[in-house]
Order: C-alpha cells, then sequence, then structure tokens
C-alpha cells in the first residue's frame, strides 16, 4: 500500500520505525507516541529503554516521561527552564508557583487595605460597580473549565489534561484575586 493511503498514525510508525534503524548518536523526538496504539507505545518505550545513545524527547506523555527519561527539562509560564527528576516534581514546582503567585496577589491587596483608609477614588468607585459582573464572569469561567475536564476527549488526552487543569488554575487565582480586591474595595468604602 502507498504510504500516501496511511493514516497519520501508521505513517508515524514508519518514520519512527526508519529513525530506529539509521545508526545514531542522538535521537531527537517531538511527540513520538502521538496518534499510536498501546502495542506501538510498548515497542516504542522498550527500544528507547535499550537505545545506547542520548534520546531528547519533547512529550506530554507522562508515563513515557516517568519509565524513559532521567532527567526531566521543564519549561512553563513562570517557572525557569532547570532539570527535574521526574514529571510530579515539575507538577510540583508548578503548583508551588501558582500558589506564590496567588499569595503574592493575596499580600498586595492586604497591604493596601492596611496603608491606606482614605475614602474610594473615582476610579475605585467605578471599579467597585462593575465588580460583581466581573466576579460573575470569572465564576462562569471557572464552572466551564470544570465542565471541559469531565468531556471523555479530554481526559483521554494527557496533554488536553494537562492544558485545562492549567487553565483552570489560572482561572481560580484570577478569581480569587477579584475576590481579594472587591473585599479590600468594600472594606475602604466603610
Amino acid at each position: 500500500m502507498p504510504v500516501g493511503f496511511l493514516s497519520g498514525g501508521e505513517r508515524a510508525r514508519i518514520m519512527i520505525a526508519k529513525l530506529m534503524l539509521e545508526p545514531a548518536d542522538v535521537l531527537f523526538l517531538d511527540e513520538p507516541t502521538n496518534d499510536l496504539d498501546i502495542p506501538t507505545l510498548e515497542v516504542i518505550e522498550e527500544c528507547l529503554l535499550e537505545y545506547t545513545g542520548a534520546v531528547v524527547l519533547i512529550t506530554h506523555d507522562r508515563c513515557l516521561m516517568d519509565r524513559v527519561c532521567t532527567k526531566i527539562l521543564g519549561l512553563g509560564e513562570g517557572l525557569e527552564a532547570c532539570y527535574y527528576a521526574d514529571y510530579s516534581q515539575w507538577e510540583s514546582a508548578s503548583a508551588a508557583l501558582v500558589k506564590q503567585t496567588v499569595s503574592v496577589a493575596k499580600q498586595t491587596v492586604k497591604k493596601e487595605a492596611t496603608s491606606s483608609s482614605k475614602k474610594l477614588s473615582y476610579m475605585e468607585q467605578k471599579e467597585l460597580e462593575g465588580m460583581e459582573q466581573k466576579i460573575a464572569e470569572a465564576e462562569s469561567c471557572v464552572e466551564l473549565l470544570q465542565k471541559k475536564l469531565e468531556v471523555p476527549e479530554i481526559q483521554n488526552d494527557a496533554k488536553k489534561t494537562l492544558e485545562a487543569y492549567q487553565a483552570l488554575a489560572d482561572a481560580q487565582s484570577k478569581l480569587d484575586v477579584l475576590f481579594d480586591r472587591w473585599q479590600h474595595l468594600l472594606n475602604k468604602q466603610m
């Protein structure tokens, strides 16, 4: 059968098989597990474990990373590029960064609340008037992202699941900041 008639996953298998037959000291693989069935994934994993050279693997496949990788270079929003022992260590560092960001935002709001005791300015009054609408929109966004996580298509795709959880964490932290700001403006108004 001509290669042009094959599916994307079948073409990927052919390309990976051809690469594995070539002698090389370093393999660069970008998302090698996309569109592959479980038996093929197992064969690729075994071949990567037996490979004597270096492998640079770009993937969102957590299981593959935990089983095959000896070092993980984690890249993400706000994180410095550094090496991690496994995926869960990188995930913990990402979660700690989100908590730290929310904590800094809360501290900033608290400092504003304690340092200023005068009435609301015109801009703050306008901000307060629109705050309930912003909070309602942020809550709707959080609810939509939570429902998105229940979709089987998202649950079965590690990359989409990770992206959805990151979006949910971002939306939740924005909602927390809005609530803190709203509380600050209400306290200042009294």
